[in-house]
């Protein structure tokens, strides 16, 4: 009975396979010491703890997983009462996220299998996942077969419901169940399978990519964010030009990036320099990846979008140096691919600084340069495009030694300070800001820059810091006079010191006590 046979039939009839620990290559030395934490935590408290997903494959592929999963039949309310540090997450499923500083594990429970849909309806979107289930349902609701592996953290055994195990030695990407149907209940999938192929080696079953290319034109219907992740992720797994072949192959590019399969297809003279700095800036990413290197969003946007823009920008005649040309450009692609705001300041500085990044530090105002807002992404963006174009990479080296040297930015130096809650005097019943500042301790407690602003246009004049407690403003009204420190203690000693014209035997004695007090 084949791995797709085994997935289809009732789960009642269905045995797992087990594999024990002699008979495979995952140890919990290769498992981070969090999750293994968060394992046994689940485990002794009584509950069924399974490592689960890319962790599991990845381990047994002889690689270095990125992140370790765990599936349990513990409730997400029973895992925040087992983990003071957890916290519960998603609407269309409810996650535990175990956190350890920077480091998150993610805890799952154990859910059902979709019921079986007709492909013939027009929309069989998965919107709603909620329903718990045991661990065999749960590995039937999965993706593919490879991602539906469970590892026993309480006897060290591999536990195998869809023939995952199989698949893997046969380098086989399978999906699970009707992949039609799995591909319209979560288009997102497509994509997982075009990044799994890519990054594991694995080749997609043939029934899995004929329904890939059927019903690529149903991914548009995932939400923006989703899609966009994903492109990221694929360019994060180490395999990004392999990844984006695979796209192209398989008609995927041509329905979520449509600028860049134009792009990628046309047989224009000025385009094809561009289109070979595409694919190896795609490879320079691997090897970046490779070496440890994590780019940020920005930059691996910048990877995607700059070739196309320059070409886009030589067919005009335009140049692309010109923050006009890029203001210009840059959004019609930005918003092919919902970039959202934030990233996409970033991305703008990136690409507008990549003239004065080639021009050397020889030129005006390059001194200044590291503490530009994006600097950071425009380097890291400048260096990809140097690997793609066989530039020389010592003018890479010459920036980053100069930016390591120079004074961290004012910004990134100093946080945001919090007002100060000025001390309530004899005669104050009431401080309007006291309603305010008693509404919780987010940010809303926080000086707006609106507080600021007058003390922000001058510190441009006289050079010196807006933010130093000394200088900023309290929030007063506008008739009530602000008085610095320095001042109030000069009045102070203006009252209480003797005057000069005073005899000494007529002076206060400021110190001492009346003896008729006694």
């Amino acid at each position: 009975m084949t791995p797709l046979a085994l997935s289809r039939i009732p789960s009642d009839e269905m045995q797992p396979v087990v594999r024990p620990r002699a008979e495979h290559n995952i140890s919990r030395r290769h498992i981070d010491a969090d999750a293994v934490k968060v394992l046994y935590r689940l485990h002794n408290a009584g509950y069924t703890a399974y490592l689960v997903g890319g962790g599991v494959r990845d381990m047994l592929l002889g690689q270095t997983p990125k992140d370790f999963d765990i599936a349990t039949d513990a409730h997400p309310n029973d895992v925040k009462k087992l983990f003071r540090n957890a916290r519960l997450i998603g609407r269309r499923f409810r996650l535990a996220h175990v956190v350890f500083g920077p480091k998150i594990i993610e805890v799952s429970t154990f859910r059902k299998k979709t019921d079986v849909l007709d492909p013939d309806e027009q929309d069989i979107l998965i919107r709603r996942d909620n329903t718990f289930g045991t661990a065999e349902e749960d590995a039937l609701r999965r993706d593919f077969t490879v991602n539906a592996l469970f590892y026993d953290i309480g006897t060290f055994s591999l536990i195998d419901y869809v023939g995952g195990l199989e698949d893997l030695e046969l380098k086989l990407l399978r999906s699970i169940g009707d992949p039609k149907i799995r591909f319209r209940e979560d288009p997102i999938r497509m994509l997982r399978a075009i990044k799994f192929a890519a990054r594991c080696g694995l080749t997609i079953e043939e029934e899995a990519r004929e329904a890939l290319i059927s019903e690529r034109w149903e991914i548009p219907k995932s939400a923006p964010p989703r899609i966009l992740e994903e492109i990221l992720r694929t360019m994060r797994g180490g395999s990004a030009r392999r990844s984006y072949q695979l796209m192209r192959e398989l008609g995927v590019m041509e329905v979520i990036l449509p600028r860049f399969e134009k792009f990628l297809a046309s047989n224009e003279e000025n385009v094809f320099e561009q289109r070979m700095h595409f694919w190896e800036g795609l490879e320079a990413v691997d090897e970046l990846r490779a070496d440890g290197v994590e780019l940020s969003a920005a930059t691996l946007l910048g990877c995607l979008l700059l070739p196309p823009l320059r070409a886009e920008a030589e067919s005009r005649g335009l140049d692309l140096d010109s923050p006009a040309v890029v203001d210009e450009l840059l959004p019609t692609f930005a918003t092919e691919m919902h970039v959202p705001r934030r990233e996409f300041e970033r991305l703008r500085a990136a690409i507008m600084l990549q003239g004065r990044l080639r021009r050397g530090l020889s030129h005006r105002g390059a001194r200044g340069l590291p503490a530009r807002p994006g600097f950071d992404e425009a380097l890291e963006l400048f260096e990809v495009s140097t690997r793609s174009s066989g530039e020389d990479h010592e003018l890479v080296l010459a920036w980053r030694e100069l930016a390591e040297d120079a004074p961290p930015s004012p910004e990134a130096s100093e946080p945001r300070r919090r007002k100060r809650r000025r001390r309530r005097g004899p005669g104050d019943e009431h401080d309007p800001r006291d309603a305010r500042e008693s509404r919780g301790d987010g940010d809303e407690n926080r000086p707006d820059d609106d507080d600021f602003e007058g003390v922000k246009e001058r510190s441009h004049d006289d050079g010196r810091d807006a933010h130093r407690e000394d200088d900023a403003p309290r929030a007063r009204g506008d008739d009530e006079r602000v008085e610095r420190p320095h001042r109030r203690r000069r009045a102070h000693h203006e009252e209480t010191a003797p005057s000069a014209k005073e005899p000494a035997a007529e002076r206060p004695r400021t110190r001492d006590r009346d003896p008729s007090a006694d």
